[in-house]
Parts: C-alpha cells; sequence; structure tokens
C-alpha cells in the first residue's frame, strides 16, 4: 500500500531500516505511524494490510480480501464480542430491572400525590359549599328581616 507524500502528493519509497518513508520527488522523510490494531490493541504500522499478531484486517484492502478469501471466519473483534455478550446481556437486564423499579417508584408516587391532591380538592369544596350555604342563608335571613319591617311598618 503505497503512502503518499504529505508535502507533494508523490507516492513515497519503500521504508529504510528506521521505517521511514523517503519522497522521490521532494527528498521529504515522512515517518511511518502506528495505529494500534482494532482486535488485539498492538500497534502496527498505519500501511498494514493485516495485524501481525493476530491476523484481523485492518486496511480497507485487508478487510475486503479477508471477506472473500473466508467468508465463514468471523472476526476477531466479533468473536470477543461474542465471548462478551453473555455478561453484557446480564449487565443490561439488572439495569433494565433498575430503570423498571424507578419507573413503578415515580408512578407509586405520581398516584399518591394524585390521590393526596383530591383529598384537597374535596375538602377546598365542602368548604366552599359550607361558606356558600352559610352566605346564602345570611341573605335570605336578611331578606326576610327586611321584609318583616317592611310590613311591620
Amino acid at each position: 500500500m503505497a503512502t503518499l507524500c504529505p508535502e507533494c502528493g508523490a507516492a513515497t519509497t519503500a521504508p529504510d531500516e528506521s521505517g521511514a518513508l523517503h519522497c522521490p520527488q521532494c527528498g521529504t522523510i515522512v515517518p511511518v505511524v502506528q495505529l494500534p490494531c482494532p482486535a488485539c490493541g498492538s500497534l502496527i504500522d498505519a500501511d498494514t494490510d493485516a495485524c501481525p499478531k493476530c491476523g484481523e484486517p485492518v486496511s480497507l484492502f485487508g478487510q475486503v480480501m479477508a471477506r472473500h478469501a473466508d467468508s465463514r471466519r468471523s472476526p476477531l473483534w466479533l468473536e470477543q464480542a461474542r465471548g462478551q455478550a453473555q455478561g453484557v446481556r446480564h449487565e443490561e437486564e439488572l439495569a433494565s430491572q433498575k430503570r423498571f423499579d424507578a419507573l413503578q417508584e415515580t408512578d407509586r408516587r405520581r398516584l399518591e400525590a394524585e390521590a393526596q391532591d383530591e383529598l384537597a380538592q374535596q375538602r377546598k369544596d365542602r368548604l366552599t359549599l359550607r361558606w356558600g350555604l352559610a352566605i346564602g342563608a345570611a341573605i335570605a335571613l336578611l331578606f326576610l328581616a327586611l321584609a318583616l319591617l317592611s310590613i311591620l311598618r
């Protein structure tokens, strides 16, 4: 896989003893960058097609070639993920149960608050009714008293 020179864009030559690439056009020395393998984490050259330690295809070319070479083989990271799936599933079930319990507790508190609000509203309604009846009775007595006064005069 050819690496392009960052200065002039020309293809660089093969790496020397230090691992650096040399541009034949402008003479720029391009150091080879090392990246961690996505499957095993070991440092590999950025222009490598597959990890020399675990064989996981790293470059796009390596991934395409591995896919066509053996379609039955799963990537290492997928196999590792499958091995961890049961633990992740159990943790997710526990987290889901905690969320469900929290939602049930929230709903219980909401229902209690609604019941308390309903009782408070019933008390207010009874008090309003009592005051209304008392004021209505007072007005009726006032009219009765005025009617008696007008009759007596």
